[in-house]
């Protein structure tokens, strides 16, 4: 087989990149993946970005398939999606078959990018369509937004470390062995994996990377650690009053904030952790004499949370632009997330970089970012306990503008836009390609 690999590999600012993934906005791979795409625009670099829902209809760089299409072949890999996955039980995650897609590796964008990156792909790209780009000899880099790539289908093993072996007995599986789609998923990707040395993964969080080192599918592929990266220019500190103004928001209160999209129905997301945190905060002598208010973001209001929690509680409504995500952090004191699982969250890099600290659980990439009592609270493990602690440390901390100045700080200083973007060339450039021949 001829490997392409790119066209002058001293010149980055010549190669044709590609970004494929399933979303260009919706969801925060999305956003991570848009966010580097952008950059290396900003560069000069001649970066397309191929998606298969479309949300950006004015810009000539984001491409999507043709409309008989989309609304034909989407919804059918949809209805058949779901029939496959039917004994797979979604109450423990997200589990995906990698079987439909549609086939772009057609496309002009494939057949002339020098170096493809692959995003969140589920239901755009499958094994059969990853197989027939890999067999243009481009170099594929998989920037893994969560474990699926590691896996026999699952996002987020949780708990199980089947994966670092082979697949099997899978915990989100239910029913007879012969219908376990992990073990057969598994293989298939070994296989491919296998087979094709010109695909490399990166990781944005240390926790992915170390998982990746211990899949039994990737342990002996070239695998790389590279961070999301946050831009400045729209996330960034403004005065707390004027931003409170613009949502109708107190001065004088503390104010907790939340991300609630999806909240009560991902169970990657601890709900009902952080409303157990939030009673335990309601009784806390220390905390009393202060008025407290939650404030919560993409979500329009739900009756389910506003009857759970014992403090004035706020919603913002889905927002669909940054700024005035940028703004929504701008009211809080502190922002917590509970989440279970994560990779490397975007809304603690956004948080930091609006001044704002963070309380999460120590878990997945969340360790990468928060540096414990230093820019936030990292919590034990599924303890609301902890997790109310924590979001008291930072309410009552009389070094509360240095927790806001430290997060910041390691923003600027790690996760910027032009240290990403180096490893991301360094990546590229020098790559093994006596393993890739």
């Amino acid at each position: 087989m001829e490997y392409v690999y790119f066209r002058d590999s001293e010149n980055i600012d010549f190669m044709k990149i590609l970004h494929i993934s399933t979303s260009d906005k919706n969801g925060g791979a999305a956003i991570a993946a848009f966010r580097l795409h952008n950059a290396m625009l900003s560069t000069g670099i001649n970066s397309k970005y191929l998606v298969l829902d479309r949300t950006l209809n004015d810009r000539i760089d984001i491409l999507t398939i043709s409309k008989y299409i989309y609304y034909t072949k989407k919804i059918v890999n949809i209805l058949f999606e779901k029939i496959t996955t039917k004994n797979m039980r979604t109450t423990n995650g997200l589990y995906s078959s990698f079987k439909y897609g549609i086939d772009i590796s057609k496309t002009r964008e494939v057949i002339e990018a020098d170096v493809i990156y692959l995003h969140w792909i589920n239901s755009f790209v499958n094994y059969h369509v990853l197989k027939k780009i890999l067999k243009k000899g481009k170099l594929v880099l998989w920037f893994m937004h969560d474990m699926f790539p590691l896996t026999g289908g699952c996002h987020h093993s949780l708990e199980c470390a089947s994966y670092q072996e082979q697949c099997r007995k899978c915990p989100y599986h239910q029913g007879s062995a012969l219908t376990d789609l992990s073990i057969t998923q598994y293989r298939i990707k070994k296989k491919i994996y296998s087979k094709f040395q010109n695909i490399v993964f990166v990781a944005p969080s240390r926790w992915l990377f170390n998982c990746a080192k211990n899949s039994g599918l990737t342990k002996n592929k070239q695998i790389f650690h590279v961070p999301n990266l946050i831009t400045t220019n729209i996330f960034r500190s403004i005065n707390k009053n004027t931003a409170r103004d613009l949502f109708l928001l107190s001065h004088n209160v503390k104010i907790i904030g939340f991300g609630a999209d999806s909240a009560l129905i991902n169970p990657y997301k601890g709900w009902s952790y952080l409303k157990d945190a939030l009673e335990i905060l309601s009784k806390d002598e220390a905390l009393q004499g202060i008025n407290i208010e939650v404030l919560i973001f993409g979500s329009s209001y739900s009756e389910e949370i506003a009857t759970k929690v014992p403090f004035s509680i706020h919603f913002t409504g889905r927002l669909y632009d940054e700024y005035s995500l940028a703004v929504t952090y701008n009211c809080m004191d502190v922002f917590v997330i509970p989440s279970l699982a994560e990779n490397f969250p975007n809304t603690i890099l956004e948080s930091f970089v609006c001044n704002v600290p963070v309380v999460g659980f120590n878990v997945g990439g969340i360790p990468d970012m928060i540096d414990h009592k230093k820019n936030g609270y990292l919590a034990k493990y599924k303890s609301a306990n902890d997790l109310a602690e924590g979001l008291k440390f930072v309410l009552l901390s009389k070094k509360y503008k240095s927790l806001c100045h430290e997060g910041y700080k390691k923003m600027d200083g790690l996760f910027n836009e032009k240290s990403i973007l180096t490893q991301h060339f360094e990546i590229i450039k020098d790559t093994d390609r006596k393993n890739l021949l």
